[in-house]
Formats: C-alpha cells, sequence, structure tokens
C-alpha cells in the first residue's frame, strides 16, 4: 500500500453514476454507463463519462443541430492537472479543457475513498461514481 495518491493512478472504469434527485438516488446516465478516469504519474487526469444510450451516426454532412444537441448532452468530459490532499481524501482537477466550456479553468474537488478494489467518487449525499480498475 502506497499513498493515496499512488493508488489513484491509473485508469477506472465506470460501473456506476448515480445523482440524487428529488430525494432518490437516480442513475442519470442511464444503467449502464461508459467512462473512464485516467489518473498518469505526471499529475494529469482525463476524464470521460457516456450515457447509457444507442449510438446514432451524424446525419451525411455533418450533425443537424439535433443530433449535435443530443451528442453533448449524452457525454461529459474534462481534463487537466490533479493533486491529491491525502489527509482529506480529495483529489482535485484544474481543467485546461472540457466538453463544457464553463468547466474551463476551475477546480473540481472531488472526494474519494478506495472500498477494496474499487474508487468510489463522490459526496455520498449528492452524487456518487464507482469504479473498477481497468485491466
Amino acid at each position: 500500500m502506497g499513498t493515496l495518491r499512488q493508488e489513484l493512478l491509473g485508469t477506472w472504469r465506470l460501473a456506476v453514476l448515480e445523482d440524487l434527485v428529488d430525494g432518490r438516488w437516480t442513475k442519470t446516465f442511464g444503467e449502464a454507463p461508459k467512462g473512464y478516469f485516467s489518473f498518469d504519474a505526471a499529475g494529469r487526469v482525463s476524464v470521460q463519462f457516456r450515457k447509457d444510450v444507442p449510438a446514432t451516426p451524424f446525419s451525411t454532412g455533418g450533425p443537424t443541430p439535433a443530433e449535435a444537441l443530443a451528442a453533448v448532452d449524452s457525454y461529459l468530459c474534462y481534463f487537466g492537472a490533479f493533486t491529491v490532499d491525502e489527509a482529506a481524501s480529495t483529489f482535485s482537477t484544474v481543467v485546461e479543457g472540457a466538453l463544457n466550456p464553463a468547466l474551463i479553468g476551475t477546480t473540481q474537488v472531488r472526494p474519494f475513498a478506495f472500498r477494496g478494489e474499487q474508487l468510489e467518487v463522490g459526496d455520498g449525499v449528492g452524487y456518487r461514481r464507482l469504479f473498477e480498475r481497468a485491466r
């Protein structure tokens, strides 16, 4: 066992994505969302989540406005530099790029814990994400 930062390094596959909506845990990205958190030793992180929706190719010549909106609505991604606060069991990402421009330049802080071989990210109050180490 190393530091929390050392344990976090690598690629983690999304297993569960839930948010508290109207007092109930809701799978806001569907029953079987896809996604990864990837942390490297240089201190970079990449986050990509995709809703559990059928993939529909864009129309010839590029997406229609409706197709573009559906694509943006079904995907969440950002990347940047991360640090770990060992005492608080949190990691922080300074967002360098994101699908949502409002995230760029912000610092995203996420509480996390290891549950056996799984990584749990979230406060457990409003949101929770469960990951398994990608092999």
